[in-house]
């Protein structure tokens, strides 16, 4: 534990417990959050989580989404420099909350980025989501 304090201090991120529901029942499993609350790290026995959280509402730029890369690289090359691990995904996952004034700008802003089924039009789209994929070699 104290090799993660030290090596991910820029962080400022403090150990934490998390649970894992496994095949004996629940297993506490190492974890950590920033003061913040706007980093964590959870590491189960089959997943390595790094999570940035961030308000939307508080000065969201772009130079988030180059932090957040950045940083998964620092905590990545942390964990392997402790333990031998193998990758077969990494996911980078963002929720936003688009705040707008009018349904007139959801729907406007829905049909921009999605072809829907003739069951949806003429209907006001109060959420949806999107799920992207492509396959990177890692050399």
């Amino acid at each position: 534990m104290s090799y993660f304090l030290d090596a991910l201090k820029d962080y400022q991120l403090l150990p934490t417990i998390i649970q894992e529901l496994g095949s004996d029942g629940i297993v506490n499993r190492f974890g950590m959050k920033s003061i913040d609350n706007s980093w964590s790290l959870n590491i189960t026995s089959n997943r390595i989580d790094i999570i940035l959280n961030f308000n939307q509402r508080r000065n969201y730029n772009s130079g988030l989404i180059i932090n957040f890369f950045e940083g998964i690289n620092t905590i990545g090359e942390t964990i392997n420099n402790k333990f031998a691990k193998s990758y077969v995904r990494l996911a980078f996952l963002v929720n936003y909350l688009v705040e707008v004034e009018r349904e007139e700008e959801t729907d406007a802003m829905y049909s921009k980025f999605f072809k829907t089924l003739n069951l949806f039009e003429g209907k006001n789209i109060v959420e949806w989501k999107n799920r992207s994929a492509i396959k990177i070699p890692l050399t």
